[in-house]
């Protein structure tokens, strides 16, 4: 099929997979079905997720959904974005959060148990807690973060836990691009696909953040392509134009931690992501995040 047909069919809907707060920021903007070229096919043997609401399909993790980045948290309540490039590849992992792990119930002292994206993720924000670099040394940080979990010397919360905590102190896990196809998928596909497909949706919601009357947002820009969306979107500009940037508006790039080695591993490189967007929040009159 080809690929804008099976997105259009996929997505018939879609506002109704929303909460009434989100469909209101939403109102009027729709995905840009009319980007996707036309020679992009999606084969027989590939779909297109993470699904719907309501409908999930074989190895859809448990609650993940196609909007679950939006399900838990008001649009007025963001104080931080961390924005992602796209869905995990693999179906089963993909829930819809920036990150997060479908199907991940507890941590593990064997790496390759958890995702490299999600270890990095952690090991970052366990150190901005605790102020301990140790857990920045790759796998061998990733088992020393284990032994003290183990030993009772830290506390975290189990993976699914960690993100429900997080969307309670204002933190929204979203990608740049909402779905995938393949697995891994084509990588033409995916940027010329679903990336310009996603765009007028993300920009909206980010925009949306920005230009609220009151309260402070931090978007940690994780990625080449994250930072590409912002830039587009003009919230910089028009934020330093308002006299808002780095008064109620502020942004920290930063490298995507489920990029391959070695480029996901400097998301383990100082500065600390996590640190810095704390010290922008409480720099401008915000609390910090409880990494």
């Amino acid at each position: 099929m080809i690929l804008r047909a099976a997105l259009e069919r996929f997505l018939l809907g879609w506002r109704d997979d929303l909460s009434p707060a989100w469909r209101a920021v939403l109102d009027g903007i729709d995905p840009a079905f009319r980007r996707v070229p036309e020679e992009l096919v999606l084969p027989d043997d590939e779909i297109i997720f993470p699904a719907r609401r309501g409908s999930p399909f074989a190895r859809t993790p448990a609650g993940g959904h196609l909007f679950r980045a939006l399900d838990s948290i008001a649009p007025d309540d963001v104080r931080v974005v961390v924005l992602g490039p796209h869905p995990y590849p693999n179906v089963a992992h993909a829930t819809g959060r920036s990150f997060e792990q479908g199907g991940l119930t507890a941590w593990s002292t064997n790496p390759t148990n958890v995702l490299d994206g999600l270890q990095r993720i952690v090991q970052a924000m366990v150190s901005a807690r605790t102020g301990r670099s140790q857990y920045l040394k790759g796998d061998t940080g990733w088992l020393l973060l284990m032994g003290d979990l183990q030993k009772g010397k830290i506390v975290l919360d189990s993976p699914p836990k960690l993100f429900e905590k997080l969307e309670r102190e204002g933190v929204l896990f979203l990608n740049t691009e909402l779905t995938r196809s393949g697995e891994p998928g084509d990588p033409k596909q995916q940027i010329d696909g679903h990336a310009l497909l996603w765009q007028p949706i993300v920009e909206r919601i980010l925009v949306y953040l920005a230009t609220r009357p009151a309260g402070q947002v931090v978007y940690l820009l994780c990625g080449q392509r994250s930072i590409e969306v912002f830039a587009q979107s003009g919230i910089q500009n028009k934020a330093v134009e308002l006299g808002s940037w780095g008064v109620r508006i502020d942004a920290v790039l930063h490298s995507d931690p489920s990029a391959p080695a070695p480029l996901g591993t400097k998301f383990l490189e100082a500065p600390n992501p996590f640190v810095c967007t704390n010290d922008r929040l409480v720099a401008m009159g915000g609390v910090p995040i409880g990494w």
